[in-house]
Parts: C-alpha cells; structure tokens; sequence
C-alpha cells in the first residue's frame, strides 16, 4: 500500500506542476528577409516595429546584414490573459530611409492550420522600393 500512495503522491506531483508551467500563445515568432525591390540585394538596418501601444509592442529591432530578422513568441501564463490577444498588433511596419515604408499584416503569412509556439510565421523575402 505504501508504494501505490507513493506513486500516486508522485503522479499529483508532476501534474500540479505541468499545470503550473503552461503557457498560452498570443502570437507566434515572425521571421523574413528585407532585400531591395531594384536589385534584390539584402537590406540592413532596417527598422521593424509595431504600434507602441499594442500589447505585443518591442523594441523596434534592425535587420542583419543578410537583411533577415527574427521576432520572438509572445507567450502569458495564465489562460486568464488571453483577453490580450485582442491587443496585439499584428501590423508590422518595416521602413528605412531612402525607401518606401511598408506595412505588413503578419496574419495574412500564416498557414490555414492551428498555431503552436513551436511555428514560426515566415514572412519570406519582403522587397522594399526606393523613393
């Protein structure tokens, strides 16, 4: 009897703490590669961003000088907060002088199937025109 009680405080053990852990998706990461439309060459320092009051706003963030980028998950803990998917953005503004500045809706790029945090939503290849 001993060792079905231990096994079983066990089994609550590790369930209480796989509850504990969850966390739910509000958007997925977001990946593309920035290259002018004229001569198809990598863009960097790119500025990319969202609206500063939407709930997911970051950092504006630059492209490499491969002109790829990456924007992570944004994840809550608690199922309570998913409320705030109603505040996020999923315009992306991409904009760098000397060219034409872009709005993006990332939603538009993902796939007809349900998101996990393990998808990333592959912009592919986003061509900027000058001015």
């Amino acid at each position: 009897m001993g060792k079905v009680s231990t096994i079983l405080i066990g089994i609550m053990f590790l369930s209480t703490g796989a509850c504990i852990s969850r966390q739910y998706l509000l958007i997925e990461p977001v990946k593309g590669k920035i290259v002018s439309s004229s001569d198809k060459t990598p863009l960097d320092n790119v500025k990319i961003y969202v609206d500063k009051n939407a709930f997911n706003a970051f950092d504006t963030i630059s492209t490499k000088n491969d002109g790829n980028f990456f924007v992570g998950k944004l994840t809550v803990n608690n199922y309570k907060d998913m409320h705030l998917q109603r505040q996020v953005s999923y315009n992306f503004f991409i904009e760098k002088k000397g060219f034409k500045k872009v709005m993006i809706d990332v939603r538009n790029y993902r796939k007809h199937t349900p998101t996990t945090d393990k998808d990333t939503t592959d912009l592919g290849l986003i061509y900027l025109d000058k001015l």
